[in-house]
């Protein structure tokens, strides 16, 4: 039996997912960890701008799934830029190298060292529309096939269908953890879909993940029945908007160099540039960009900042919601008080 979950975005999906892993799981134990699993799931959504999830039982990281996709299309392996707001991502850096063995971004934008996947995949959109070629992997058989490495990539294919100026991506993943790591890839699916659609000047079409495993660990079954059983909070049932993200590659790549400075820069503490994110044209670039000073500022206790900085965001945007959502648990009144 394939388990199959259609609706218009995550937040719709979620809940029912979540539920048929309750009712139909069966426990497993790879690796001695204790899961409830189903196997043989596809999860299809129609409105690929609605990315992102925020249920009153489920708290995560507003800026997280922005920063790593935006980290895998820099190529890096290195660890720094995302640990920095996943800790527990240090848990599978190789210890003699310092790096991810399985860095999506390295494998997509430098295969082998030297082939950009990336851009054959939009080379291949751009010389013919109905190719079923454009595909990028990140398996590596010669590496992933063992039992030694920290980090073997679990979402292992992408492909992108461009029929009649509509962009489809499909991806297959071999195991997914429907707590932590599920919400955060299909967001982050969805933000790369949104860009290659952007980039070959179409529109971003329906989005089908496929899974192998697709499981609870043992530890996280009661958050799944609490959420269940709390109050939804679906952001755009209350009319907060998935601004437009997809522009042509130009604009992106200007968008992009004003991004990694900030990052960085926030990052380290070093500066918060806020002027350069505030002037930024495409509605969701710049909040993304100031949800991400929000974020540092706040760990620097630098509050001044922080505040001016939320105060900037668009009021009724997806991304607005979300960092208000996760100042509010933390108590952070003072920052989004406007």
């Amino acid at each position: 039996m394939v388990h199959i979950f259609e609706g218009k975005s995550f937040a719709e999906v979620y809940p029912k997912l979540l539920e048929a892993i309750l009712k139909n799981g069966k426990y497993a134990g790879a690796r001695g960890m204790k899961t409830l699993e189903v196997t043989g799931a596809a999860i299809e959504l129609s409105s690929t701008q609605q990315k992102f999830i925020s249920y009153a039982g489920r708290d995560m990281n507003p800026v997280f799934p922005i920063v790593e996709t935006m980290w895998y299309l820099s190529g890096t392996d290195k660890p720094d830029m995302v640990i920095h707001y996943a800790s527990k991502m240090a848990d599978y850096i190789n210890p003699f190298t310092g790096r991810f063995d399985g860095a999506y971004g390295k494998r997509w934008r430098r295969w082998a060292g030297t082939f950009d996947q990336v851009g054959a995949v939009l080379n291949a959109l751009r010389r013919d529309q109905y190719t079923r070629r454009a595909v990028m992997t990140t398996f590596n058989p010669l590496m992933d096939v063992n039992q030694s490495s920290l980090d073997i990539p679990c979402n292992i294919t992408f492909q992108f269908v461009l029929r009649y100026e509509h962009l489809d991506m499909f991806v297959y993943c071999r195991s997914e953890d429907a707590w932590y790591g599920l919400p955060n890839d299909l967001c982050e699916w969805q933000l790369l879909q949104n860009i290659f659609a952007g980039w070959v000047q179409a529109t971003p079409g329906k989005l089908v993940h496929f899974i192998g495993s697709l499981h609870l660990y043992d530890t996280e079954v009661d958050k799944a029945v609490a959420l269940l059983k709390s109050k939804d909070d679906d952001m755009y049932a209350k009319g907060f908007i998935a601004h437009k993200m997809n522009i042509d590659e130009k604009a992106f790549a200007d968008v992009a160099k004003t991004f990694y400075r900030l990052e960085r820069l926030s990052r380290t503490g070093e500066d918060f540039k806020l002027m350069d994110a505030v002037h930024i044209e495409n509605l969701f670039w710049k909040d993304a960009c100031l949800a991400i000073l929000v974020y540092n500022a706040r760990k620097y206790d630098k509050l001044t900042i922080a505040k001016t900085a939320f105060q900037a965001m668009s009021q009724n945007s997806d991304v607005s919601a979300l960092i208000t959502n996760w100042l509010a648990r933390r108590g952070e009144e003072e920052i989004i008080h406007r």
